[in-house]
């Protein structure tokens, strides 16, 4: 009897320490995703392409910052969809259909870019603030977090398994003043800058 409760016991105790490795791993999952160098680089180039595309003589190029892409991180981590408060420039998007994480990044940078066919001005980025930011001529630094939250708020109701992702920027755009100015492209780069395909480089961010 001894030997038969003891067995159920041992039995009981694997069962329970799976159980807890299980559901760890299924709360990381679903809470927490860390963006590979891969990931990190697409955000950078993509970006960049499309700054390309504006045809902007001041346009300058971004490059990506750990700082912010900590930041950024621990914004998506409260999943909630609402603006952070800080300093910095931002860009959010949340998708709850299924699919690679890489599609959903390129889905989030792609609706903010289409926000450039509503109605907007320099003074007031309206419906349009996405877009202004991701092609804001003065911003040099990026920096990106993604969260698959089991629950998210999103203003007054909860949307269940959501891709959240979240990129700041900086310099932060939408600050009044022109977005970028219309030119040959380099055209109007600052005076220690030079031209790469389009876009002004410092030489700090070479460095």
């Amino acid at each position: 009897m001894t030997s038969k409760r003891s067995a159920n016991l041992k039995g009981f105790r694997q069962i329970f320490c799976l159980c807890l490795v299980s559901c760890a791993v299924e709360f990381i999952q679903a809470t927490d995703r860390s963006l590979s160098p891969k990931e990190k680089k697409f955000i950078v180039d993509y970006h960049n392409d499309l700054r390309r595309k504006e045809g902007a003589a001041n346009m300058r190029k971004l490059k990506w910052s750990s700082e912010l892409e900590n930041a950024a991180a621990a914004w998506t981590h409260r999943c909630n969809f609402m603006k952070s408060g800080t300093s910095y420039g931002e860009n959010m998007a949340f998708n709850s259909e299924r699919g690679f994480i890489h599609d959903h990044i390129k889905k989030a940078i792609d609706s903010w870019y289409a926000e450039k066919l509503i109605k907007w001005t320099p003074k007031n980025c309206a419906k349009s603030c996405h877009y202004t930011q991701l092609v804001w001529a003065d911003t040099t630094q990026i920096g990106c977090g993604v969260t698959v939250c089991r629950k998210m708020k999103d203003f007054v109701k909860k949307i269940q398994n959501a891709f959240f992702i979240v990129c700041f920027y900086r310099k932060k755009g939408n600050t009044g003043g022109s977005v970028y100015i219309k030119g040959k492209p380099c055209s109007k780069c600052a005076s220690k800058s030079q031209c790469e395909k389009g876009l002004c480089v410092e030489k700090s961010q070479n460095s």
